[in-house]
């Protein structure tokens, strides 16, 4: 995987090949989101590889803001608290 800091492209290792992750994700897109547009498909197909992952996407609206929708909770307040009561809990 890479990614950049500053402009300067970088190599990542994130997980030992035999390790798994296994956690409650909820995406959350706006429709109207510019910089990372939902029609692009490039979230519906990262979440199909992840295993209790869920997209929740914020309909167009003159509430939206395109990527600044995300900013504002009450946009996605009812699906997280949603998650974070049915979300199996774990201890350390």
């Amino acid at each position: 995987m890479t990614s950049s800091i500053n402009g300067k492209p970088r190599t990542l290792t994130i997980l030992h090949p035999g390790w798994r992750i296994e956690a409650t994700l909820l995406a959350i897109n706006a429709d109207d989101d510019e910089r990372n547009p939902p029609q692009t498909g490039v979230i519906d197909a990262a979440l199909k590889r992840i295993r209790n992952a869920k997209l929740f996407l914020i309909p167009a609206s003159t509430e939206t803001r395109g990527h600044l929708t995300t900013g504002d909770t009450r946009s996605y307040l009812q699906p997280l608290q949603e998650l974070l009561a049915t979300a199996p809990q774990r201890t350390m």
